[in-house]
């Protein structure tokens, strides 16, 4: 440092003594940092977030999970009714089949009536 800065004060060519070998590896580290540099930025794009259009959802309110017995009770009796309808349609169904089929209603009283003696 001391000898550069005389020779830029008296304007002297300062010819700093290179050897073969320096330069050599002067050469291979900036190719060791070219690569580096070059990895590191495959790496971040590999982790860079993809930018993904949100999805359009309908919010719902966060509804309390406390529900007083008289919300409970007419979902249960819904429920119920729900599968008494159901149940009086498959018998009404059923019915049509039979009647459709001709099976007779009064053979399978008569089987009723025997069973019962």
């Amino acid at each position: 440092m001391f000898w550069q800065f005389l020779f830029k004060l008296f304007r002297l060519e300062y010819e700093p003594k290179v050897c073969l070998s320096c330069d050599h590896l002067r050469l291979l580290v900036e190719q060791e940092r070219a690569e580096k540099s070059r990895i590191l930025q495959q790496l971040l794009e590999i982790n860079r977030p993809v930018a993904v259009a949100p999805a359009e959802e309908i919010l719902q309110p966060i509804q309390s999970k406390y529900k007083p017995w008289s919300v409970i009770r007419q979902e249960l009796e819904k429920k119920d009714r729900i599968k008494m309808e159901e149940i009086i349609r498959a018998k009404n169904s059923i019915e049509n089949l039979e009647k459709q089929v001709g099976i007779n209603q009064g053979a399978d009283d008569a089987g009723k009536e025997e069973a019962a003696l």
